[in-house]
């Protein structure tokens, strides 16, 4: 990723179009955490993911419930972590 964006940067610099590398910046990027997320590293779930419960919500600064998603599976397992990250360029 680092490099694309160098090269994004030199592009921009010689007066080129720097899209491309931007682009492939991009996909380094989402392809990394894609990546950490197939190295099987389970990221664990709390009670209150699981079955819901009272959170102190530190913004309101007041106690909240909220509803738990009812499974202990990771959402990696269902891939709605993994398909959730993407990127995009805006001008």
């Amino acid at each position: 990723m680092a490099e694309a964006m160098k090269d994004a940067v030199k592009a921009a610099w010689e007066g080129e179009d720097p899209h491309p590398a931007l682009e492939a910046a991009g996909q380094a990027g989402a392809d990394g955490i894609r990546a950490y997320i197939d190295s099987h590293i389970p990221p664990p779930n709390s009670p209150v993911t699981v079955h819901g419960g009272w959170v102190y919500n530190r913004k309101a600064r007041k106690c909240v419930y909220v509803h738990g998603k009812g499974f202990d599976k990771p959402l990696f397992d269902t891939g709605a972590l993994y398909n959730a990250f993407d990127y995009e360029l805006e001008e």
